[in-house]
């Protein structure tokens, strides 16, 4: 109590022991095989401390109290509740780790081998250094902390509830997953080629900067949010899933699949972009400079796209209410259509309309609008266009 200190004692405890006051553990050594708990404002100082696994022992920090700067062994059950902290402590955890209510991993370096690792309430992960080799979990209001937190996960992270990534830096080596309406705050995460990340239920990728080598998905009604991501292996948003407000730079491969849209995105694409079944472009802005496909009833929708190589619809896909700027080659093949989109084909352009056979196999296409003085390939089609009521010119040759 009150300022006492256990020195350099060796403690091995089978009953109850409570630090309280101002207290501290000191240099101790603490094997313990039962109960120890720190109370008020007391710390653990420089002990090292082993917590071991027997059933009923566990080993809790409350109030204010603090690990300080003891190295500590988990093999058993160990708490931080109310608002303490693991201070600068080093913890090795092989059993079960829990923060709750307020508390703190504070400047910790913490070792998640092969046990459970939990942060509840609103508790945080604070400015420490995890390693995870095992199961981290973020539930309820919890955040994996500040800019100066970093989690390096080797083996399975999962974000649910209400949780948030907060401003921690996360290097991704193994799973990564935000789930409920948790998600991603403003993180910097980088998913490597051995990490696999995603959104599931209506989770956000929020205003976190993504760098992806992995794979990264979004399933359910989640939504990329403001995220800026770069993506340099594969990305694919599944079922009803959003691109929402999120700054694309594409330099592999973006897939559009089932329902999911392009929302309000800007994407930069430099690799290979694709729209399948229904999904849509929304009112994004796309930069292509490499490869976009619409396939089967997918819509380009309300986005404003600017073709710098090649844009190619395919299927029943339709341009939708699309406004396109042609710098290469725009190509409509299959039973595709121009629908009602504002075609603005340059000097350097050219929109094929040939491959199409339109969408009920007569040979009739429809434009919104065309303009521009790039050439306009018809073949054998018949297109109609003024459905939108703009007045436009075209200087091109329309053949």
């Amino acid at each position: 109590y009150n300022t006492n200190t256990a020195g350099s004692a060796t403690i091995t405890n089978n009953g109850i022991v409570h630090f309280a006051d101002a207290s501290t553990a000191g240099g101790a050594s603490i094997n313990n095989i039962n109960t120890v708990i720190f109370h008020d404002t007391s710390t653990a100082g420089n002990a090292t401390i082993t917590q071991n696994g027997n059933t009923g022992s566990y080993f809790l920090f409350t109030d204010d109290s603090t690990a300080g700067n003891a190295a500590i062994t988990n093999n058993g059950v160990m708490g931080f509740v109310d608002s303490s902290s693991a201070g600068s402590a080093t913890i090795t955890n092989t059993g079960v780790l829990t923060f709750s209510n307020t508390s703190t991993a504070g400047g910790s370096t913490i070792f998640n081998n092969s046990g459970t690792l939990s942060f509840n309430d609103t508790s945080t992960v604070g400015n420490a250094t995890i390693t995870n080799n095992s199961d981290l979990r973020f539930n309820n209001s919890s955040t994996a902390g500040s800019a100066l937190a970093f989690i390096i996960n080797n083996d399975d992270v999962q974000f649910n509830d209400t949780s948030t990534a907060g401003s921690a830096l996360i290097l991704n080596n193994g799973y990564l997953g935000f789930t409920g309406t948790s998600n991603a705050g403003s993180a910097t995460i980088t998913n490597n080629s051995s990490g696999s990340m995603s959104f599931t239920g209506a989770s956000s990728a929020s205003n976190a900067t993504i760098t992806n080598i992995g794979t990264l998905s979004f399933w359910g009604t989640s939504t990329g949010g403001g995220a800026t991501i770069t993506n340099n292996a594969f990305q694919t948003f599944y079922q009803t899933s959003s691109a929402g407000s999120s700054t694309i730079y594409n330099n592999a491969n973006l897939v559009f699949r089932d329902t999911s849209t392009a929302g309000n995105a800007t994407i930069t694409n430099n690799g290979d972009l694709a729209f399948h079944n229904t999904s849509t472009a929304g009112s994004s802005t796309i930069y292509n400079n490499s490869n976009l496909v619409f396939r089967a009833s997918s819509s380009a929708d309300n986005a404003a796209i600017t073709n710098g190589s090649s844009l190619i619809f395919l299927g029943g896909s339709t341009a939708g209410n699309a406004t396109i700027a042609n710098n290469g080659t725009l190509s409509f093949i299959g039973n595709s259509t121009a629908g009602n989109a504002a075609l603005i084909n340059n000097v350097a352009g050219t929109v094929d309309f040939s491959g199409s056979a339109g969408l009920n196999n007569d040979f009739r296409l429809s434009a919104g609008s065309i303009a521009g003085a790039g050439n306009y390939l018809l073949g054998a089609d018949r297109l109609t266009v003024g459905s939108n009521n703009l007045s436009t010119e075209v200087s091109g040759v329309i053949s």
